[in-house]
């Protein structure tokens, strides 16, 4: 018998993967921790996860000013807006090395 999981549960294990084999890997999460699960991530890494608050400008901001200086971010939110996903897209497909 196949057993299903939701995909938050396995994002967030794999985040805590990603996190005991990098040092440099960091969850930026906009006030959802609880909802997807990086509230997981945040009790095994506390160092290494900053909740920004509703606030995906600054989540945006700060991801390219991490990996600016060679950290591995993964921005947590969940666009609301094609503001939004506009923005996403714009760090994303810059020549910065940002993870998702």
């Amino acid at each position: 018998m196949t057993t299903t999981t939701e995909p938050r549960e396995g994002y967030a294990r794999a985040l805590i993967e990603l996190g005991h084999q990098h040092d440099d890997v960091f969850v930026l999460d906009a006030d959802c921790a609880k909802s997807n699960y990086t509230n997981r991530f945040r009790d095994e890494f506390p160092d290494r996860f900053f909740n920004m608050g509703i606030a995906e400008c600054d989540i945006v901001g700060t991801a390219a000013g991490m990996a600016a200086l060679g950290k591995v971010h993964l921005p947590m939110h969940m666009p609301t807006s094609s503001l939004d996903a506009d923005m996403t897209k714009f760090v994303f497909r810059s020549h910065t090395p940002v993870g998702m």
